[in-house]
């Protein structure tokens, strides 16, 4: 991911390549002196399921460096500050891929900490469930304030993650069930909205959403498919999101009514960013008096367009059908 922000990213690729460089391995030095000290205290083993052998307060600090190891490289709030500049500013073709590739760490946590240091993630889990409200909420404010289409999909990656970290620290098994789910789910909305987001800049060789109005009459597939990533990130029925979000959500009720109740308040607020900055884009770069002549416009490429179509239609699988990967995730993290 470095050599692609150095040698083919945009505008300060060079400074923006070494902060990305220096973030991200700040997170995997974090995350090594917990595989570290947890291989000193379970008796020299670097086997996973070996994790639950590590007790008292060794657990505790394995646990505290892993998981904030994670945190880093997914850009929880205040270590943020790397995700906008470099998921903004590497090549398109490779900014889908990476934005999901942050939110594995959502995995890890479950691999490593839910599935075999339960007891000491516990002690984490309503300090990272407030974390997580406040990072949902500002990342959402911070991606309202943003023109660039890019570095607008960039900065919904901060709010997002927090999602899937607030299911998996409610510690309950639907929580973290949905947690995982919104991250699938999450992953397929973005690889849709940041390809959108390239298709855009391909056929208008324009970033600045100011500069851009009435796309849809000369790109209706495009237009349509960043309606439906949208509706992925947003929660909206039939789409993956929805499901993804609900049993999330029931899960944090299991845990705690009151906290349920503070969380439910919380993400309606942040759900309702979320549509504002998705939907609102959209009406100003597709809708309205084209900003464009038609034949100073490429056309949509059929295999720029057609896989985003199947990945849709997956989510609407999901949203549609969740039976089937609810069970997966729920017989996979027990």
């Amino acid at each position: 991911s470095y050599f692609m922000i150095d040698l083919y990213g945009y505008h300060d690729r060079h400074r923006i390549a070494m902060m990305y460089f220096i973030w991200n391995h700040l997170g995997a030095g974090l995350f090594l002196a917990g595989i570290v000290l947890a291989y000193f205290s379970n008796g020299g083993s670097f086997n996973i399921f070996d994790l639950a052998k590590v007790q008292g307060g060794s657990a505790f600090w394995v646990c505290f460096f892993i998981l904030l190891g994670w945190l880093i490289k997914m850009a929880i709030f205040g270590f943020h500050v790397w995700l906008p500049h470099a998921h903004g500013e590497h090549p398109t073709s490779i900014a889908a891929i990476i934005a999901t590739i942050v939110g594995l760490g959502n995995y890890a946590i479950v691999r490593l900490l839910v599935n075999n240091m339960f007891n000491a993630f516990q002690l984490f889990g309503l300090p990272l469930m407030i974390w997580s409200l406040v990072t949902m909420v500002y990342g959402a404010f911070l991606t309202l304030a943003q023109d660039d289409i890019k570095r607008l999909y960039a900065c919904s990656t901060i709010s997002q993650n927090a999602y899937s970290i607030l299911g998996i620290a409610s510690c309950t098994t639907l929580g973290v069930v949905g947690g995982i789910f919104y991250f699938i789910s999450h992953m397929i909305g973005k690889c849709i909205l940041f390809s959108v987001a390239g298709i855009v800049v391909y056929l208008s060789e324009v970033r600045d959403m100011r500069k851009i109005s009435g796309l849809a009459k000369l790109a209706p597939s495009t237009a349509i498919l960043a309606i439906l990533g949208s509706m992925i990130l947003s929660a909206i029925p039939p789409l993956s999101g929805f499901q993804a979000e609900w049993a999330m959500f029931i899960g944090i009720f299991e845990k705690s009514v009151e906290i349920g109740y503070l969380v439910a308040f919380t993400g309606i607020f942040a759900t309702f960013l979320t549509l504002v900055y998705t939907f609102w884009p959209i009406k100003r770069v597709f809708f309205g008096q084209p900003s464009f002549e038609s034949n100073s416009v490429k056309k949509e490429p059929p295999m720029m367009v057609i896989p985003l179509f199947i990945l849709s239609a997956i989510s609407i699988l999901f949203g549609v059908y969740p039976d089937f990967i609810l069970r997966l995730l729920t017989y996979s993290s027990i």
